[in-house]
């Protein structure tokens, strides 16, 4: 079938409004966001329209990529030297927010839906509740979930917050998983595992299926609530905070995802490296001392009653204050400061403008992946270490955060490069594999990167049977390679 025949079939299931041609302005963003090119960007409004394209990609022999939303987060698209024509997938008008229950603590939406809606439909009718979002606030709430993304609440974990999903097969089928597949249940957003295996989880970071409906738990506001940001002076005060927050993490005394950021990573949203510019590097002294910043610096909260967080608090800000140099602050303080004011709001689940727009530090794009190690200090130091040396060989700025969950740390490093300068991405994409080799070797598994290099991060785990696992659940579940994910 020709391109031209396959768009008009295309515009006949969705109307003319929702397909763009390749070379039209309207799919541009698309191109540029992936540096790939589909035949046409499509925008179903329905799971009936997305199940007609399905069954014509089947007949008509091409594949899709498809995207939750434009935000772009989570998206399963694949490499681009498929033999078959590509068709991209855009559900943005699938972004209905179909039910939210303010007893049970809980919404489910289609795949469109953003953080920034979802938050003002709350504020509007439920705002006792909370959402948990990343740093995009346009990010696709179904996207994160898939992505196995973390935020900064209570609820930071948001794979484990989900309940419930409606998945679109290769074969135009719906299935709902745990007590969804029950007619007539009275569960699905509330008991997660319905009966027999548990296979939510396949169709996160994976090209199984698409997720048209996902259910998630919201976090009733908490009467008392106070974040804390820690100033810490020295590269060697990393180990001894992970080693402080560690037993308040396996105990849940500090639920949220803690935070621990380098000073470059902070100030990438608001600040442009070239201000910073002594001799050809980066004047960390002077970046430092602008925004007021640490070495590191580190991002947390406590969650309850009132009595319960105030003896928290009464516990922790003494024993913060014995990392020699350590400068401690807390909500209402540092008033001017959007850095903390900004981190603030993401821990009490409020979706932050701009603080996802590392590229404006350097450039206009940028690559990213993270590592997961142990929730300790050697392997704190270890890490910073082994990354800031691969960066520097590189020429790359230390664009990094830890995130402190309940037993162990994922490592964020971002690469922002210039895709305009002849080069740049050859130069981001060597050392975003140097990165993952050399983590991979040292027992640091990949668990996130960027659209397109999936196979990067696969390839430490290979000699343990699960990428071949993998490869066999897509031949059983889309053995026509419908979904172009990989």
């Amino acid at each position: 079938m020709s391109n031209q025949a396959l768009i008009s079939g295309l515009k006949n299931i969705v109307g003319h409004s929702w397909v763009h041609d390749r070379a039209s302005e309207s799919a541009a963003p698309y191109l540029e966001r992936f540096g790939f090119s589909p035949v046409c960007v499509v925008l179903p409004a329905n799971t009936e329209e997305l199940e007609t394209i399905i069954k014509s990609a089947d007949k008509d022999g091409f594949s899709v990529w498809v995207l939750p939303n434009t935000a772009g987060n989570g998206g399963l698209v694949g490499s681009s030297d498929n033999d078959k024509a590509v068709v991209m997938l855009d559900l943005s008008r699938m972004n209905q927010i179909i039910d939210v229950d303010p007893d049970a603590a809980y919404a489910l939406v289609e795949p469109g839906v953003s953080y920034q809606q979802l938050y003002d439909y709350l504020q509007d009718k439920h705002p006792n509740l909370w959402i948990d979002c990343d740093r995009n606030s346009q990010h696709s709430v179904a996207g994160s979930i898939c992505a196995r993304e973390y935020g900064y609440t209570f609820y930071g974990d948001h794979f484990f917050m989900q309940c419930g999903m409606e998945v679109m097969l290769a074969d135009g089928n719906l299935v709902r998983t745990g007590m969804g597949s029950l007619p007539g249940n009275n569960t699905w957003q509330l008991y997660k595992f319905g009966f027999g295996p548990y296979v939510d989880g396949l169709f996160t970071q994976s090209d199984l299926g698409i997720v048209t409906k996902i259910g998630l738990w919201l976090m009733p506001a908490p009467a008392a609530y106070q974040p804390f940001m820690v100033s810490l002076p020295r590269l060697e005060d990393l180990s001894m905070a992970v080693e402080l927050m560690r037993p308040l993490k396996i105990n849940m005394v500090v639920g949220n995802t803690v935070i621990i950021s380098s000073p470059a990573m902070d100030a990438a949203p608001y600040q442009r490296r070239s201000d910073y510019i002594e001799n050809g590097a980066v004047d960390e002294g002077a970046l430092k001392g602008s925004l007021n910043l640490g070495q590191w610096n580190l991002y947390g909260a406590f969650y309850g009653s009132e009595k319960n967080v105030e003896a928290m608090w009464s516990t922790l800000e003494p024993a913060l204050k014995l990392i020699p140099g350590a400068k401690v602050f807390k909500r209402g303080e540092r008033a001017d400061d959007k850095v903390w004011q900004n981190r603030e709001k993401m821990m009490r689940g409020v979706p932050v403008e701009g603080m996802d727009n590392i590229v404006n530090w350097q450039g206009d794009s940028v690559l990213s992946l993270s590592a997961t190690a142990p929730l300790a200090g050697e392997d704190s130091l270890k890490l910073q270490q082994m990354v800031s040396s691969i960066l520097s060989e590189h020429g790359f700025d230390y664009l990094c955060e830890y995130a402190l969950a309940m037993r162990s740390m994922s490592k964020r490093i971002n690469l922002p490069f210039d895709s305009r300068i002849d080069g740049s991405r050859e130069q981001a994409e060597k050392c975003l594999y140097e990165l993952a080799t050399r983590l991979s070797n040292a027992g640091y598994g990949i668990t996130h990167i960027s659209t397109g290099y999936l196979p990067v991060a696969l390839e430490g785990f290979k000699s343990g049977g699960l990428v071949d696992l993998q490869a066999r659940l897509k031949d059983a579940l889309d053995p026509k390679g419908i979904l172009a994910a990989s």
